[in-house]
């Protein structure tokens, strides 16, 4: 299996059609790599998104990088779960149906690093880097784990609290705390400098166990400039999104927001937060914050907007969704 690094011939309309695929997993977007920053503009951004076509993973850049060649995915990987970059945008990591985790070099298309094929190990679901070198992993059984793959004993800590898969993760700006949503409807956080014990200290009891929504927690993010505020969403059975003082566990506030909430994401210059939903309008929904009133809603998917990407300097979204559809906003 080859996973290709392709540049789309325009990205000037607005709405991309895709190829087509079951599901469509994950986008990123990647900061400019231009050299001068006084050239950068809010809407001079890289995007990566990951196809699932019924016979090879697809990856698309643009602008297209220099010197780019084709990613060799291992053979009977199956499809790409997970995908995710790191704090410096150096390395991809992407993880495969069969558990086996890669990390790439982007400029050389070349694993770094790779996992072994463990039939004991579960598929990846989520990703969320604590630093350029620690990653963690949560997992179709609940588990939780940080990577430091400078080590040979890679697995350095473990979060034990999830029943099942566990479909989110966010670290705080800071670093410290980490929001992990599941499909077993509970939020938790936890402290990185909390271990549960002297005796196990690479073992951490979460700080907060939120139980509160009614269904899947796959939409979380933090609060830009505050490290002890969690906002999260409900999907289809819940349709809330609930803000979160991390520091006692509170809620501060809870909306109905009609519909399942499938991602949701932070201005980064604005005190505004946008959602995606789906059925009945597969909408993005921007809210002014903290009056939550809604400034604006954008339509142009036909199903479920599962994913959301922000530009690094804001003022572009990228969103995809079920019907194999890419939108900028």
């Amino acid at each position: 299996m080859e996973v290709w690094l392709q540049a789309p011939k325009s990205l000037q309309a607005t709405l991309l059609p895709l190829c087509a695929a079951k599901m469509l997993p994950p986008l990123l977007l990647l900061p400019s790599t231009s050299s001068s920053s006084s050239t950068t503009t809010t809407s001079s951004f890289s995007f990566l998104l990951i196809l699932l076509p019924s016979l090879h993973p697809l990856l698309f850049f643009h602008p297209l990088p220099p010197n780019y060649s084709a990613v060799q995915a291992i053979e009977g990987s199956g499809p790409i779960t997970s995908i995710s970059w790191s704090p410096d945008s150096t390395v991809l990591a992407v993880a495969f149906g069969n558990s086996v985790l890669a990390l790439v070099d982007p400029a050389t298309g070349q694993d770094v690093n790779v996992t072994e094929d463990d039939e004991n190990l579960t598929p990846v679901l989520s990703f969320a880097w604590r630093s350029n070198s620690i990653l963690t992993v949560g997992s179709s059984d609940g588990t939780v784990v940080d990577y430091d793959f400078r080590k040979d004993d890679t697995s350095i800590c473990f979060y034990n609290g999830h029943r099942r898969g566990v479909c989110s993760l966010k670290w705080s700006d800071n670093r410290r705390y980490l929001a992990s949503g599941g499909h077993d409807k509970l939020v938790h956080i936890w402290d990185a400098c909390m271990p549960v014990s002297h005796h196990h200290p690479r073992r951490h009891q979460w700080l907060h166990r939120i139980s509160s929504h009614t269904s899947i927690v796959k939409a979380l993010d933090w609060w830009p400039t505050r490290s002890n505020q969690l906002v999260s969403g409900g999907g289809r059975n819940d349709q809330c999104i609930k803000f979160w003082n991390t520091v006692n566990g509170s809620c501060l506030n809870s909306i109905d927001a009609g519909s399942e909430v499938c991602a949701l994401l932070w201005d980064k210059n604005k005190s505004e937060l946008l959602t995606s939903h789906g059925f009945p309008k597969n909408q993005l929904t921007l809210w002014n914050y903290p009056s939550m009133t809604r400034a604006a809603e954008l339509f142009g998917h036909s199903s479920r907007v599962h994913f959301l990407a922000g530009s690094p300097l804001g003022g572009v979204v990228a969103s995809a969704a079920a019907d194999e559809t890419l939108n900028l906003s």
